[in-house]
């Protein structure tokens, strides 16, 4: 099975002659778009930004969720569906935290 980049398939479709005017414009758009998208997502500020908002969040998740304890009824059910969902907040605050701290810039 072959594996393709959306502007490869584009391209394609644009060789094809298939509404060729319309296709062959945005045949080039993923090639050109790709390296700004890579420039801001893959690392630097964006990811720093979008890591230190993800610590704000699941620690207020985490917060909520201990608040939500109070207010429950005691059932095995609720007990469980509490105990997985403050794991999840924990286990994704950790990842956010290794993703904000765990970045080098020395590559």
């Amino acid at each position: 099975m072959k594996v393709q980049t959306l502007g490869a398939v584009i391209s394609e479709v644009a060789a094809s002659g298939s509404d060729s005017g319309q296709v062959k414009k945005f045949s080039r758009w993923p090639q050109k778009v790709q390296p700004k998208g890579e420039q801001y997502f893959a690392t630097g500020p964006l990811s720093f930004i979008i890591a230190l908002v993800s610590v704000g969040l699941f620690s207020g998740f985490i917060v909520y969720d201990i608040q939500r304890i109070k207010f429950t009824e005691d059932t095995l059910s609720a007990a469980i569906l509490l105990t997985i969902s403050i794991y999840l907040d924990i286990l994704n605050l950790f990842l956010s935290l290794l993703h904000l701290f765990g970045s080098s810039d020395d590559r």
